[in-house]
């Protein structure tokens, strides 16, 4: 048990105490229908409850607790604190995130200790120039006022994740450094180059002469912690992104414990394609060699 429950932010907060919750469930033998039928509850409350779907009241907490018998005081004042925090406010909302999943997961981002991401044909986010970020999400429909939100937010991201010393693993392919995005480039390819001077930046470069792999399957990042919490897999797409926990978050249709069982499944097997990227990319001194071997050409 960690009582310094405000180190986190609070989307790390409820899945810290929506894990306890199920945890406490588990140990009960109960299923959510049984769980909630005693509790009074709607299967769809309770399900959005043990989900981290919903900011969980005092009240409801307390509730909740008495039906688990936990008499425990340090616990109770631990799992209430979780709630508590759970309920604040997250910095990532004054940049209007319009995605559920996204918003999510920049709360998962703020406090992992481990980043993997592969963004296939594109310079990732938390590795783009601010020109080379404004001229990519203009060419994704942007406008405005829209552009600027998305490019501050990313660049308040890469400030967080930089001043944490964050593990950073980024696989991307030739493509994304040869295809030209205004005149961004060399800037970005030198920015690149510079990232991977950094110990905690790793930056695998797959080159087309490889042929096929599994990063085709579209962008997706894998977040690890170095507290109890368990990896997050987010999988990005042009319609908006999904999240998946494992084993909790979001309940799908279906019997839940069979959910969580194809959840594990999903991320087990993003991390393993994930490893089989790095086996097929240039290792990182030839992947910086590829990257100012391209640079160079573009001079």
């Amino acid at each position: 048990m960690n009582s310094h429950t405000e180190n986190y932010g609070p989307v790390v907060q409820r899945a810290l105490l929506t894990r306890e919750l199920m945890k406490l469930r588990q140990e009960r033998k109960e299923t959510q229908q049984v769980a909630a039928r005693s509790l009074k509850w709607s299967l769809s409350k309770f399900i959005r409850v043990e989900g981290g779907d919903v900011r969980l009241s005092q009240a409801d907490l307390e509730y909740l607790l008495r039906h688990y018998n936990v008499t425990d005081e340090e616990y109770i004042r631990y799992l209430s604190d979780l709630a508590e925090g759970g309920r604040t406010r997250g910095w990532w909302q004054d940049y209007k995130p319009n995605d559920r999943a996204f918003a999510d997961y920049l709360g998962y981002e703020s406090d992992a200790s481990k980043i993997q991401m592969t963004e296939g044909s594109k310079i990732p986010g938390l590795l783009q120039t601010e020109p080379y970020a404004r001229a990519i999400v203009a060419a994704y429909g942007a406008t405005g006022e829209g552009i600027e939100d998305i490019v501050a937010l990313r660049k308040a991201r890469q400030e967080r994740v930089a001043s944490r010393k964050v593990d950073q693993t980024y696989i991307f392919e030739e493509a994304a450094l040869r295809r030209r995005v205004g005149d961004t480039m060399p800037e970005q390819l030198r920015h690149l180059i510079a990232l991977t001077e950094k110990p905690n930046i790793t930056i695998l470069i797959i080159p087309l002469s490889a042929g096929p792999h599994f990063g085709m399957r579209g962008p997706f990042t894998i977040l690890s912690f170095d507290f109890d919490l368990d990896d997050v897999l987010y999988l990005e797409s042009a319609r908006r992104g999904g999240l998946i926990i494992d084993p909790g978050g979001e309940t799908e249709q279906g019997d839940p414990e069979d959910a969580a069982a194809a959840r594990v499944d999903k991320v087990t097997t993003y991390k393993a394609g994930f490893h089989s990227m790095i086996d097929i990319a240039l290792d990182p001194a030839n992947s910086v060699k590829f990257i100012e071997d391209v640079l160079r050409g573009m001079s």
